[in-house]
C-alpha cells in the first residue's frame, strides 16, 4: 500500500497556527497538551536528531502535569489563577500539594514524586487519563461548536473513545508523516504562539493584564537554571565560557548552549556560565564552529571536560542527560535551514556550516 505523503512544514505551520487561534476556548487544556506534545517530541529525538514516530500518552500526560505543577501556586500571594470555568487539572494539583504539604512554589515535580511515590503515581495516572480522554481527542478540531471541523493532520491515537486504565502505560499517538520533523523545526514559533494564546485566555478569565502573567505561567521553566551558576563557575575556572572574561557571583549568567527555545534542555551539559555581555549578545542563536568545537569536548565521553562534569553531577546530584543533550544538538544543526545565522563573538555573526557542524557533533 502506498504510504501517505509527508506534510510540508509550511502547510503544517499554517494548520497549527489556525488551530491555535480558532480552537474552542473552554480552558487551557488544549494549549497545555499541544505544548506538551512539542516538548516531548523535542526531548525524544534519537542519536541522529530524528523524532520518534510514536509518542507515549503517558509522556504527554506527565508533561502536561509538569506544566501545570508550578501554576498551581498562589498568584502574587493570593490564590492560584483559574484556567477553566469549572474544576480542572490545576485544582487537582492544588489539592494534592495542600494535602501533602507541598505548597511552597519551589517544590518541584521530582521532589513531590520522591516524597510519596504511591500517592504521586495515582495523581499522575489520573491526569494522564484526563489528557487522553479530553484534549487529545479534541485537539485536532478547528473552530467551535456546530461549525467545528476535525482534521487528523497531527496524529492518530492507538485507542478509541475514553482510554481504558489498563492501557495507560501502552497507549500512544502515531504521528502523521512529516509531523515529527516539522514540529521540531517549528517548535520555537509554535511554542511562542501557544504561550501567547494561553496567557490571553488566563488574562480574560481572571481579568488581569497579560504583562503580569508570563513569569507566573512560564517563568519557572527558565528561572531554575540560575542555581547552576555556582557549580559551573568553578568548572570553568571562574571565566566566561565564550570570551574568557572573569566572572563572579554578582556578574555570572547561565546560558543554554542549544537555545531554550529550540531544545527546552536544562541538563547540566547544555548549560554554561557566561558574562552578561556574551549571554545577551548570543541570545537564541546557535554557536559558530569555534565555540561548537569547544563545547563538544564536554559531550565526548572520557574527555577531561566530560569527566569533570560527571564528578560535579554526582557530587551535587544535578540533573543531566548527556545523550539527550547530544541528540538535541545534532537535531538543531541538522534542521537549521541553509543560511541560518550562528554566533561567533560580540556582534560577529556568520552563516552556518552544516557539514562542519555535523562532523563536530558526530
Amino acid at each position: 500500500m502506498k504510504s501517505a505523503p509527508k506534510i510540508d512544514p509550511l502547510v503544517l505551520a499554517q494548520k497549527c497556527f489556525v488551530l491555535i487561534e480558532t480552537t474552542k476556548k473552554s480552558g487551557t487544556y488544549k494549549y497545555a497538551t499541544l505544548l506538551a506534545l512539542l516538548n516531548v517530541i523535542v526531548r525524544s529525538v534519537d542519536k541522529h536528531g530524528q523524532p520518534q514516530q510514536k509518542v507515549m500518552i503517558s509522556d504527554i500526560g506527565c508533561e502536561v502535569m509538569r506544566l501545570y505543577w508550578n501554576q498551581a501556586v498562589p498568584f502574587m500571594g493570593n490564590v492560584p489563577l483559574k484556567q477553566a470555568p469549572g474544576p480542572d487539572i490545576v485544582d487537582k494539583i492544588v489539592r494534592y500539594r495542600t494535602v501533602h504539604n507541598l505548597k511552597l512554589p519551589r517544590v518541584t515535580v521530582d521532589q513531590a514524586r520522591r516524597k510519596d511515590p504511591t500517592s504521586f503515581k495515582k495523581l499522575e495516572k489520573d491526569i494522564i487519563k484526563t489528557v487522553a480522554d479530553m484534549p487529545i481527542q479534541f485537539l485536532q478540531k478547528f473552530g467551535d461548536g456546530n461549525k467545528s471541523r476535525e482534521e487528523l493532520f497531527l496524529y492518530a491515537p492507538s485507542w478509541m473513545g475514553n482510554l481504558p486504565k489498563k492501557q495507560i502505560e501502552t497507549a500512544h499517538l502515531t504521528l502523521k508523516p512529516g509531523v515529527g520533523e516539522g514540529l521540531l523545526l517549528l517548535s520555537p514559533l509554535l511554542r511562542t504562539q501557544v504561550e501567547n494564546q494561553w496567557m490571553g485566555y488566563v488574562s480574560d478569565l481572571n481579568k488581569l493584564d497579560t504583562s503580569a502573567l508570563n513569569d507566573y505561567l512560564f517563568g519557572f521553566m527558565r528561572s531554575a537554571v540560575a542555581t547552576f551558576a555556582k557549580y559551573l563557575m568553578p568548572l570553568q575556572g571562574g571565566k566566561c565560557f565564550y570570551c574568557g572574561t572573569g566572572i563572579n557571583k554578582g556578574s555570572v549568567h547561565v546560558d543554554h548552549v542549544i537555545p531554550w527555545s529550540i531544545s527546552h534542555d536544562d541538563g547540566l551539559d547544555n548549560l554554561v556560565a557566561t558574562c552578561k555581555a556574551c549571554n545577551s549578545n548570543k541570545s537564541s542563536l546557535l554557536l559558530g564552529l569555534s565555540h561548537l568545537k569547544n563545547w563538544s569536548k564536554r559531550l565526548a565521553v572520557g574527555s577531561l571536560e566530560n569527566l569533570a562534569i560527571n564528578k560535579l553531577a554526582a557530587k551535587h546530584k544535578l540533573h543531566r542527560d548527556l545523550n539527550l543533550t547530544h541528540n538535541h544538538a545534532r537535531s538543531a544543526y541538522r534542521l537549521a535551514p541553509p543560511g541560518t545565522s550562528v554566533w561567533n563573538s560580540h556582534n560577529k555573526i556568520s552563516t552556518i556550516d552544516k557539514s562542519a557542524s555535523h562532523r563536530i557533533l558526530g
